[in-house]
């Protein structure tokens, strides 16, 4: 799920493996440099303020800003992300399209363990690596690549024994049976479309954000050609949509690691520390986002009890239209968490205040321009892609979906302040509050209101974390408190 990249600092800082920096001789003469210039526009403002670090030397001109290294790399992570969501949105359409709404709501449901699987691999391997790498250099950082390679061999092996359990136990109970070749086939595809997402987010660590897209495009060209493929034989389920998306992340995996120049050292000593020192960064995150996916993909699962998989076929055919929001919400994402981890080292928790509040102006900007046409028109665009003639307009449940997607985003950047300020804990006791009001409000709302009243009820709790985490950032910045670093 994202991309990313982390500007250069203007005071050429020399990281050791400890993190000390020691700045140059030429820091006077560049702040001497003039700040931007006053005549920028808003979203020129929003944007150099993201991407730009709190010196004035990197802020000399809106056209330096623009015009360097920071913000191609931005455009190419923008593409990038576009890419990745592009290629599932077409996915689901085909599914929902092809196979109709009980498949699609398969293949919902499915995506959902997959997404719970991510956020694991994200928060334990793959968000440590984006911050501890930055403090570390030559050997030291390629022992720590190895380490973290390791961890993500470990991680897949007891993916793929929980998801075959899961198989397993469903098989047995006659109410889910249906349910247990999707766990089979998950614990299958697991350790293809898990090493795909290790090798973007190393790049997108490594500011190599070409190599990213080139590798995105590359399995998204076969996963679309397979399931064109499939389509067209009338061999398309939602089993062999996700055999065909680890058969394309599989090949492209392949030829990265015989082809990568990177080097990644393995020293068996190190592996065992590098797990507990990544486990206990990556805790607090983790358990941030699994109630945050718990609570997004609960609804899919709640719905398929009460209403039935053709309903959640249904609800993940309006929620598929807010993956419009994802190019620029995951990109900003990716980019977010290596810069703020950056600026917090370089200039504090003013400068950490000052790019959070930057990247959380610009995303309700974006998303408030976003939303407003599909606010009206994202009803009949939905019927028209996924041919849903005998379904009953829903333009509430189309303004509730965007209304919880754009207050969720805004607490989106306060989540990597917190990680950064190492208060992890914060973001998840926000999610579990908001996974709590879920489980209680969803299955209430959907028996009374159907899909509509779930949806209501999904609002309400993400509004509620969202609220949440926002004032926790608010309070733990102005203080300035957090624990020391054990990394």
């Amino acid at each position: 799920m994202s991309a990313g990249f982390r500007c250069g600092l203007s005071r050429h800082v020399m990281l050791t493996c400890n993190g000390t920096n020691r700045p140059t001789s030429n820091d006077g003469e560049r702040r001497r440099q003039p700040p931007l210039v006053e005549e920028m526009t808003v979203p020129t403002k929003l944007t150099a303020r993201l991407f730009a670090l709190p010196f004035p030397a990197q802020r000399a001109t809106w056209a330096s800003t623009l015009s360097g290294a920071t913000a191609k790399k931005g455009i190419w992570a923008m593409g990038d992300q576009a890419v990745v969501s592009g290629t599932n949105f077409l996915c689901t359409i085909l599914v929902g399209r092809w196979c109709g709404m009980s498949e699609l709501g398969l293949y919902s449901m499915a995506f959902g363990a997959l997404v719970l699987l991510s956020a694991c691999q994200q928060s334990l391997i793959l968000s440590p690596y984006a911050v501890l790498s930055n403090r570390r250099f030559g050997r030291c950082k390629e022992r720590y690549a190895g380490s973290v390679l390791i961890q993500q061999g470990v991680f897949t092996a007891l993916a793929m024994l929980v998801f075959g359990g899961i198989a397993l136990v469903t098989s047995y109970v006659a109410s889910l049976a249906s349910l247990a070749p999707v766990f089979l086939m998950i614990a299958g595809v697991v350790p293809f479309i898990s090493i795909r997402e290790f090798i973007r987010r190393i790049l997108l660590a490594e500011l190599k954000v070409r190599a990213t897209l080139v590798l995105d495009l590359s399995v998204a060209a076969l996963q679309i050609a397979g399931i064109l493929a499939l389509g067209t034989a009338n061999l398309l389920s939602a089993t062999s949509a996700f055999a065909v998306a680890a058969v394309a992340c599989g090949l492209v995996s392949i030829v990265w690691f015989s082809l990568t120049t990177m080097s990644f050292t393995v020293r068996w000593r190190l592996v065992r520390k590098t797990i507990g020192r990544n486990w206990r960064f990556g805790r607090w995150i983790c358990a941030s986002q699994l109630t945050d996916v718990v609570q997004t993909y609960s609804l899919h699962w709640i719905v398929a009890i009460l209403l039935g998989v053709s309903a959640t076929g249904v609800y993940a055919a309006y929620a598929s239209i807010v993956m419009i929001f994802n190019p620029f919400i995951l990109a900003v994402g990716g980019i977010l968490l290596p810069r703020a981890a950056q600026v917090h080292h370089a200039g504090g928790v003013k400068e950490l205040r000052r790019i959070v509040g930057a990247a959380t102006l610009l995303i309700a900007v974006v998303l408030a321009v976003m939303c407003a046409p599909l606010a009206i028109y994202g009803d009949r665009l939905v019927h028209q892609i996924f041919d849903l003639g005998s379904v009953a307009p829903m333009q509430y449940l189309m303004i509730l979906l965007l209304a919880t997607g754009f207050v969720g985003t805004l607490s989106f950047a306060t989540d990597s302040g917190l990680c950064v300020m190492e208060r992890p804990e914060l973001n998840f006791i926000a999610g579990l509050i908001g996974l709590i009001v879920a489980c209680v409000l969803v299955p209430l709302s959907a028996y009374w209101w159907r899909i509509e009243g779930a949806a209501l009820a999904a609002f309400i709790a993400v509004a509620l974390a969202s609220a949440v985490q926002v004032i926790g950032f608010l309070r733990v910045s102005r203080s300035g408190n957090q624990p020391e670093s054990r990394a």
